[in-house]
């Protein structure tokens, strides 16, 4: 039996929430901005109205905790806020993903970050200077594949 590495659990990880998402909601209907996009992307480009789904999660979870914690009202109403906000914050990194994969509308996203395909031109890379190939590699490109070596058809290369 082969041993896996922390590197191939990772890669097998990837594939596998790639296959679930592609089995669950099938072909993407908006342009993808990332194959594997960073979590500190994801985290950073989450919307205001998710901030306010997760408030509204928090407060509701919090008055949930207080109405049923008849003996200790308090401590039970803090345990059911941070229940809300944990479930808040999960439900915005969701969305802000996928947004990232194009399985929401991504508008915003696509105008800031351009879309996958553009960037992995193997012509629009070497237009990159090493900082802004470094920011690329760091943000979006998929750990394991070099992004310049990603052959995409269908896009102009000028």
């Amino acid at each position: 039996m082969e041993v896996m590495g922390f590197y191939g659990i990772y890669s097998y990880l990837i594939e596998l929430s790639s296959s679930y998402q592609m089995a669950k909601y099938g072909d993407p209907t908006f342009p993808s901005i990332a194959t594997v996009p960073s979590n500190s992307v994801i985290v950073s480009n989450i919307h205001f109205i998710d901030y306010v789904n997760t408030a509204l999660l928090t407060a509701a979870s919090y008055g949930l905790g207080f109405v049923g914690g008849k003996p200790v009202r308090v401590p039970s109403a803090l345990m059911g806020a941070s229940i809300g906000l944990t479930g808040g914050f999960c439900l915005a990194y969701q969305n802000s993903f996928q947004r990232f994969k194009g399985f929401r509308d991504n508008s915003k996203e696509v105008a800031k970050y351009g879309t996958a395909a553009s960037r992995l031109v193997h012509a629009n890379y070497m237009k990159l200077d090493d900082k802004e190939r470094m920011l690329n590699y760091e943000r979006f490109a998929d750990p394991f594949v070099s992004v310049a070596d990603v052959p995409v058809t269908g896009v102009e290369t000028e």
